[in-house]
């Protein structure tokens, strides 16, 4: 299975025949893995770490800014607030800013706001 990936992907394997021959590997952020042995970890830890990184930062920021976290699910964050419109299209313009780590990558943002799961309601532009 592994080889008919390579044959579609081709730049997985040299990215994994990269990735296999260093001592250490880090995110864009700068967090570093020493390499024990484990391949896998090696070649999952710069993608799957830098964005943890990214959702730690963004935490950060938003704290920052005054946003009460509540929880986060997955790639989700959720806060309470008591106008979440308000704080909806305030929260999506600091999301969408650009992150200059990443050469000022961005991101899109769906900001949904409601009293409970159930009842969401997409925040429109």
């Amino acid at each position: 299975h592994q080889r008919a990936l390579f044959d579609v992907y081709p730049s997985i394997k040299r990215y994994q025949e990269r990735i296999g021959k260093k001592s250490e590997v880090r995110t864009v952020f700068g967090r570093k893995k020493i390499n024990v042995g484990k391949a896998t970890e090696m070649y999952n830890f710069p993608i799957q770490s830098t964005a943890a990184d990214i959702l730690i930062r963004t935490l950060n920021i938003l704290h920052e800014e005054g946003f009460k976290l509540a929880l986060t699910v997955h790639d989700s964050i959720v806060f309470e607030s008591n106008s979440p419109k308000e704080n909806g299209k305030r929260a999506r313009e600091i999301l969408t800013r650009p992150i200059p780590e990443l050469e000022n990558q961005t991101f899109p943002c769906k900001v949904e706001y409601g009293k409970n799961w159930r009842d969401l309601k997409k925040l429109e532009d």
